[in-house]
């Protein structure tokens, strides 16, 4: 450290010499800095709890009294409100630092519109007494204001800052000291202290935020933080600043007056309540206070404090929210009812009064107490008229009685319970009280002290709960499970007790409360046992609860032996009947729920088994560890995780009734639910009877089959069964026409025989679909009845059952597999639909076939009603119009064999669609060295004739001719004859199936075919050329070309093949995503360089980002002999791209050859075909280049498309050199003018495409710019190796990424089509758009004319000063211009009144003298601020129009820039810095708004500027439409910008020379400063100099 001591010494003394003071550099001396520095090179962030503000700030010096801030964006609209400031001025701040006070009032201040209708601001000092300064009706401008704040008298004494916040409340947040809040103006406190007050702060602070007042806190040096926080809104990180020392007050100024100002503009939810209070409007909440002796009266005082604030924010009265409180210690005290304090007032005055009790603990008992004396009509409830009750209990320790049943009767009573344990609470008690889940009404602190922590989230989840009332009483599960027969079997035998038997009692009552009892609803029978069962009560005896809940509470314990077995069976047959109740016929869920503590004295498993059997779901509930688990499985249904609970002792029960109670709800509402709609179907079992089952397996499928079946409604109209087995042959066990109830149904299945034999499944699949599927069996398929089978097996089959299955699926009906042990997974899938997880089951064992019933049952009543789209993806559920047409190879590479698998995708393809008449339509041609029409697409009307036809289709063998078939398909099926509906609409779809080379040329036939509007997938099998495919098929090749490796693997693809096509049908074509501007079939490398601009280079085969240094965006496609052709589809950018001029610049010159130019007819074709032409929409021009321009036809000529194109297709080839420049002020004065159908008059977009292949024999800059400035937007695609780069760049409009692109050769031309047309369309949609509503500015440019540029270059700056100002609405009452420029001295070229009209001002910009000389950027700063950006030189700041300034610069500035900077954006100018080469960018950081990427742009050399002319108007159009913030802290992640700031900071508070060696020496000291804290900081200071103009 005494390196810092001894530096700064030397400083100090040479300031001292010069008499000027350095504050800031002794801030570092004191450590203030470069701890900073360091936390940002490190990466740290501020503490989320304090917020410290550095001493050090660029933007403010503590030199300047009242130093002001400019208005953050958020004060712009800050315009009215009420401040009041509450000062610290006792005797531990110091008249020093009262000084820093003022200033920080002062800098504060300035940022506030001042005025009688606009802010008003009031301050109060105070130490031990309150003092008003002023009031908010003394000062009403700024001027007064300001020059109070700074003869604010400085008082001493002590700190009682409550009091001094009440007194703000009350003398001048009030109408006669001037507060607006009855006009709803906010109301903003910010209290400044610096040390703990003297008095309470919690209540005053409450108080003025319930008085509507917002509160800013700002603590300094030894301010306590709970203090701050209990003073501020809320959340501290917007409303409460802790800083270090008085000197640091202006650094949290500019954040202050920020948050100040969004506070004002209501961007902080303050003040009141949380918003789910807003809707929280009616309840009745009851508190219930522990106010035992383990409290204490300290902590009991925190107790009225919160319970005063959770009321605050409710809306208190008669008709909405009503209150009342009991107390309790042994006993429970009423204090008062919910009809005694019906306004706030009176409420919280009460509550402050509320006595201490002291004494024990019975929390039970006060429970039962606000249920019975207060939480009824008489004591103000409003229970039956629907208001939400609520009961908030607080304690703070056990309870010395039991608080389970009295929660669960006040909960059951309707009451949602809230819980809140401090300190030694109970966390099982508080659980067993509150609502679950706990997370939302169960609270834990460590400490009364807390409370007022826990009371915002408290309200707001009351407040949820009253807006959102809690289903009451059981789990959300039992809402809709309003009808079910519940029976319990209870076992009562002498291992139990009767102190146990108790528990099973209150856990039945628990249960049972949860649940809807009514005649209706949910009836409840019971039975006990010991030796023998013992009926207590049927299902018809108890209809109500009460009753119910009685008879619970009165069970009698038996005492005994155990004989679980014999109970199952007396329950299923005397309470499971029609007789006891039971509503099974009905379809009422029947429910079983057994509890037992040991094993049974006789066995359970077939009792139990017949009780499942019959239809009813059994849960277990195991006590203690006499329970036997595998006898509880044995008895509960699975899985075991749902059914059966085993706990270690009875006094546990309880801690399972909620769960148990929900799954038995879960049952009733899931287990079948499904099947409630599932009225109707035809259902086929088809059984594997083979002889690897064996008759004891056999027996757990006809136990399978009986309980899925008894779940289904069985009649004739509503769901037939029929079944039949499959061993050596098929046999017909029953017809859907035989069981027509369930009763002789289930009889069937009981007695169903094992048959033994192999396994047939194939075969067994074709005699269900061709025996049972069919009107004569019973089948209602032609009904529209679902039809559905499921098959059951265990091995493989012997014969195939690929396409069996495959048959059976196309017959309409859908497919469950399920296979048991040695079945093969592969069989099964291509046996059941897909997607496996809902069709095909795999179990372990026959034993486990009951474990899947439920599920299987779930599913198919699943798929009767509807609920799996089946067949086909969910795509084709929509896809309902549209002609398909499918071409396929027949050449003789394929085979016989292999066209089988041709024939089965076509078929599952087509049963995915809708066939009809109306709907969608089929044709097919099959084509070898000719075409062959099979059928047009008028032949097969239905699925079932056409799905005939392609399983007959023929194969024919020879060569392939893919070209002719593309054409024939065009001319013979895509037309009106052959029933294509292409004129009304419908979607034109084809499909090509090849597996070869064609022998002639695709491109143009595919061509043709896709621009006939028709839609082209591609499928290419084995040895397929991919580049042809691609030619045939749309783009993207993902989703329209399919490659696969054999014909065995067609199936495969099948399904994503007719979702593509449904999807291609449903939204013709799709959303390509095509905004990148790449066209690549492989693969896309990017690189990044240092100017930050990213290269896109783009190749079919691979692509490598290239690295220019020029500063410019490549986009580069590439091709090696790809014919592929580019979607003809309108991107999405192109449906609101209707009205446009576009004209085609052709380069036609010898250069390109014939050949190549029919790539470009091509190409125009493509583009211009999905132009909206017509004369009040596209018009097209086109002119070629050769030796001269040459016009073809104008904008005027061909106003509709059909035209257009033929002009096109006809385009002569006209050879001849390149004059590009030439052409380009051809179109210019030829194409783009009104005469020659130009609507640019009318603001209809203009847009010029120019194609060339190489570099133009006549300069290209200066014509393109004049077109450019003609309000053209340029396009240029260069061909080839001849195409110069910078020549497209300087024709083309900027960034080039989108308006520039340049591919290999012409045969690559197609490639780009796509994107090339997407650009023009989006430059249609998006014409100009930033500047459309920027209408009115002053904008200012300060223009570097130093040696250091040079005159060539200096005309480039007159180019970019050229085509920025064009892009504006120039004129007096619009965007007004002037410029300065600078080198040694500013000089002033035209101010903001001079030139109102475009034409004048672009004359003299291309006049613009360059002035040679030094670089005094700041002085030219101030210059533009005092001569320029005032009222007098045309400034119009005074009537709110944004004010810009644009500061060119090549070099380091000769003096400072901080300064001048700062004073430029404080006067309300927004300020963009454009560095140019050796551009200091620490300075331009310093000279332009922040963020940096929006205000500050750096590039390599002039010739760059032109590349960023654009990106700059635009930013410039946001920020006069939609004002940026003008200023903001640095990034953190941004250390180079960091260290500079300060370092840059030092260097400009230093106006002295200490000799060559200062920048040096300032650099050595901070890195050596750094090291005292940091070794492995990195610091880097950029290559600023200081200027040398004396020795001390």
């Amino acid at each position: 450290m005494d390196r810092f001591l001894c530096f700064f010494f030397l400083l100090a003394s040479v300031a001292l010499i010069n008499g000027q003071v350095i504050p800031d550099i002794i801030a570092i001396s004191q450590g203030d800095v470069i701890p900073e520095i360091i936390a940002h090179s490190q990466g740290t962030s501020a503490s989320s709890q304090v917020t410290t503000a550095s001493s050090l700030d660029t933007t403010a010096s503590t030199q300047v009294t009242g130093s002001t801030v400019t208005g953050t964006d958020a004060c712009v609209d800050a315009k009215v409100a009420d401040v009041v400031f509450l000062v610290d001025s006792s005797g531990s701040i110091g008249s020093t630092n009262f000084q820093e006070v003022r200033e920080f009032l002062q800098t504060v201040v300035s940022g506030l519109d001042i005025g009688p209708d606009n802010v008003r601001v009031g301050l109060a000092q105070y130490n031990q007494d309150p003092v008003l300064e002023f009031s908010l009706l003394e000062h009403m401008d700024k001027n007064s204001l300001l020059a109070e704040l700074g003869n604010l008298p400085y008082l001493e004494g002590g700190t009682q800052t409550g009091e001094a916040i009440d007194f703000i409340r009350t003398q001048l947040f009030n109408e006669n000291a001037g507060s607006r809040a009855s006009q709803g103006v906010p109301q903003i406190a910010v209290v400044i202290t610096d040390g703990v007050s003297g008095d309470d702060v919690v209540q005053p602070a409450l108080r003025l935020r319930e008085h509507g007042v917002t509160v800013f806190a700002i603590g300094v040096g030894g301010a306590i933080v709970n203090e701050l926080d209990a003073i501020a809104n809320q959340p501290s990180e917007n409303f409460r600043f802790l800083i270090d020392s008085f000197q640091s007050l202006q650094s949290v100024s500019e954040v202050v007056l920020e948050n100040i100002c969004n506070a004002i503009n209501n961007k902080f939810s303050i003040p009141g309540p949380p918003a789910a209070c807003v809707n929280a409007t009616v309840a009745d909440v009851v508190f219930l206070v522990d106010s035992s002796g383990s409290i204490g009266s300290v902590n009991f005082q925190e107790v009225r404090e919160f319970l005063q604030t959770v009321v605050s924010g409710f809306d208190i009265g008669p008709d909405n929210v009503r209150v009342g409180l009991a107390q309790y210690n042994q006993n429970p005290v009423l204090e008062f009812s919910l009809m005694e304090h019906l306004d706030k007032d009176s409420l919280l005055a009460e509550l402050g009064n509320l006595p201490y009790l002291g004494g024990g603990t019975q929390t039970g008992r006060a429970i039962d107490f606000i249920r019975t004396q207060l939480f009824n009509e008489s004591a103000g409830s409003r229970a039956s008229q629907g208001v939400p009750q609520i009961a908030v209990v607080i304690t703070d320790g056990a309870s010395g009685d039991d608080v389970v049943q009295p929660a669960l009767r006040l909960r059951e009573h309707g009451v949602t319970v809230f819980a809140i344990g401090v300190g030694g609470a109970n966390v099982i008690e508080l659980e067993a009280i509150a609502n679950q889940p706990s997370d939302d009404f169960r609270f834990l602190i460590d400490n009364f002290q807390s409370l007022q922590s826990l009371s915002e989230v408290v309200l707001e989840t009351i407040c949820e709960s009253i807006s959102n009332p809690t289903q009451v009483p059981g789990p959300p599960a039992c809402v809709n499970a309003t009808e079910a027969d519940v029976v319990f079997l209870v076992d009562s035998s002498g291992s139990i007790g009767s102190a146990n038997f108790q528990e099973v009692r209150e856990f039945l009552q628990n249960v049972v409360s949860g649940l809807d009892i009514g005649p209706d609803n949910v009836r409840v029978g019971l039975a006990q046992y010991n030796q023998d069962p013992v009926l207590e009560f049927s299902l018809m005896e108890h209809m109500d609860k009460n009753s119910l809940l009685a008879e619970l509470d009165n069970l009698p314990y038996l005492g005994g032996d155990t004989q679980t077995g014999e109970a199952i069976d007396f329950i299923r047959t005397q309470l499971f009947n029609e007789s006891a109740g039971s509503r099974a016929s009905q379809g009422v869920p029947q429910i079983a729920v057994v509890i037992t503590d040991g094993a049974s004295g006789d066995g359970v498993v077939q009792p139990a088994l017949r009780l499942r059997d019959h239809g009813v779901t059994v849960f277990a509930i195991g006590v203690g560890g006499g329970a036997n688990v595998n006898e509880l499985e044995a008895i509960a249904n699975q899985p075991s995780d749902d059914f059966r609970f085993l706990i270690d002792s009875f006094q546990s029960l309880q801690n399972v009734s909620e769960v148990v109670l929900e799954n038995i709800c879960d049952a009733i509402t899931d287990q079948l639910r499904a099947c409630v709609d599932a009225t109707v179907a035809d259902v086929v079992f088809l059984v594997d009877s083979s002889g690897s089952i064996g008759s004891t397996d056999f027996q757990e499928v006809r136990r399978f089959l009986r309980t899925v079946v008894s779940e289904f409604d069985i009649g004739p109209d509503n769901v037939r069964v029929g079944l039949a087995q499959c061993n050596q042959d098929p046999f017909l066990e029953f017809s859907l026409l035989e069981h027509t109830n369930k009763d002789s149904l289930l009889a069937e299945l009981d007695n169903l025989p094992f048959r033994g034999g192999c396994t047939e499944t194939g075969e067994a699949i074709d005699f269900i679909r061709t025996q049972l599927f069919n009107e004569n069996a019973g089948s209602r398929a032609s009904q529209g009845v679902a039809q559905i089978a499921v098959v059951i097996t265990d091995g493989v089959s012997g014969d195939d059952v690929v396409q069996p299955a495959l048959r059976l699926r196309q017959h309409g009906v859908t497919v469950f597999a399920i296979g048991v042990g040695g079945a093969n997974v592969n069989e099964l899938d291509a046996i059941a639909n897909q997607p496996s997880e809902n069709f095909r089951f795999l179990i372990d064992s026959f034993q486990s076939l009951q474990s899947v019933s439920e599920v299987v049952l779930e599913n198919i009543c699943n798929a009767i009603t509807d609920q799996f789209s089946i067949p086909g993806p969910p795509a084709c559920v929509d896809a309902t119009v549209a002609d398909v047409v499918f071409l396929v190879d027949s050449s003789g590479s394929i085979g016989s064999t292999d066209f089988q698998e041709v024939r089965r995708f076509l078929r599952t393809v087509v049963s995915g669609l809708n066939i009809g008449p109306d709907n969608v339509r089929v044709g097919l041609a099959q084509y070898n060295q000719d075409p062959v029409l099979e059928f047009s697409l008028l032949e097969h009307t239905n699925k079932d004739s056409l799905l005939a036809e392609l399983g007959n289709l023929p194969f024919r063998g020879g060569s392939t001719d893919t070209g002719e078939a593309l054409d024939f398909i065009r001319t013979q099926l895509f037309n009106e004859s052959a029933g294509s509906r292409a004129k009304q609409g419908v979607p034109q779809i084809a499909v090509v199936i090849t597996d070869g080379v064609s022998t002639d040329d695709v491109v143009q036939p595919a061509l043709r075919l896709r621009q006939h509007e028709v839609t082209v997938f591609a499928i290419g099998v084995g040895l397929v050329n991919v580049t042809e495919l691609d030619a045939i098929a749309n783009q993207p090749s993902e989703d329209f070309r399919f490659l696969i490796d054999n014909f065995q693997s067609l199936q495969n693809v099948s399904e994503v093949v007719l979702e593509n096509i449904c999807e291609s049908i449903n939204d013709q074509l799709p959303d390509d995503d095509s905004t990148d501007t790449t066209a690549s079939s492989q693969d896309t490398t990017t690189s990044s360089r240092d100017d930050g601009i990213t290269d896109t280079t783009v190749s079919s085969q691979d692509t490598t980002a290239s690295s220019p240094d020029d500063g410019v965006t490549d986009t580069t496609v590439s091709s090696q002999g790809d014919d592929s052709t580019a979607t003809t589809a309108s991107s999405q950018a192109c449906v609101n791209a209707t009205v446009a001029d576009v004209v085609f610049l052709v380069d036609s010159s010898g250069s390109i050859g014939s050949t190549d130019f029919q790539e470009v007819r091509r190409f125009l074709r493509t583009v211009v075909s999905e132009f909206d032409i017509g004369p009040d929409n596209v018009r097209v021009g086109l002119a070629q280049c050769n030796q001269d321009p040459f016009l073809e036809f104008s904008l005027m000529e061909h106003l509709d498309k059909d035209s257009l194109l033929a002009e096109l297709d006809n385009l002569p080839f006209r050879g001849g050199c390149t004059e590009t420049g030439e052409a380009i002020d051809f179109i210019r004065t030829q194409l783009f003018n009104e005469s020659a159908g130009s609507r640019a008059s009318q603001g209809v977009s203009q847009i010029a495409v120019v194609i060339t292949d190489g570099v133009s024999g006549d300069d290209v800059v200066q014509p393109a710019l004049r077109l450019r400035q003609h309000s053209v937007t340029v396009f240029a695609i260069g061909v080839g190796g001849g195409a110069n780069v910078t020549e497209l760049d300087a024709i083309a409009n900027q960034p080039s990424e989108d308006f520039r692109f340049l591919i290999d050769n012409f045969q690559s031309l197609q490639s780009v089509s796509e994107v090339v047309l997407e650009n023009i369309c989006e430059s249609i949609t998006n014409h100009i758009q930033a500047c459309v509503n920027a209408t009115v500015a002053d904008v200012v440019f300060l223009v570097d004319g130093s040696r250091s540029i040079g005159s060539a270059n200096f005309q480039e700056v007159r180019e970019f000063l050229r085509t920025v100002v064009s892009g504006f609405d120039i004129g007096p009452d619009n965007i007004r211009v002037a410029l300065v420029q600078y080198s040694t001295n500013p000089f002033l070229e035209f101010l903001l009144l001079e030139h109102m009209d475009k034409n004048s001002l672009l004359v003299e910009l291309d006049n613009l003298p360059y002035r040679l000389g030094g670089t005094q950027t700041g002085e030219a700063i101030d210059f533009i601020r005092t001569q320029l950006f005032n009222e007098n030189a045309g400034s119009r700041a005074s009537k709110g129009v944004p004010q810009i300034a644009v500061v060119i610069t090549d070099g380091d500035s000769q003096d400072d820039v901080v300064q001048p900077a700062l004073r430029l954006r404080e006067h309300g100018v927004t300020v963009f810095a454009i560095g140019v080469g050796g551009a200091n960018v620490i300075e331009l950081e310093a000279i332009a708004n922040q963020p940096s990427e929006d205000f500050r742009f750096l590039i390599n050399n002039f010739q760059s500027l032109q590349r960023l002319r654009e990106v700059v108007l635009e930013t410039i159009c946001e920020s006069i439409t939609n004002p940026i913030p003008v200023t903001g802290p640095p990034d953190d992640e941004d250390d180079l910008m960091i260290q500079g700031r300060v370092y840059l900071h030092i260097k400009a508070q230093v106006n002295f020379t200490l000799g060559v060696n200062v920048t040096e020496i300032l650099q050595q000291f901070i890195i050596n400063a750094t090291r005292e804290f940091c070794d492995d900081c990195q610091l880097d200071f950029n290559s600023t100099t200081v200027t040398l103009d004396q020795s001390p």
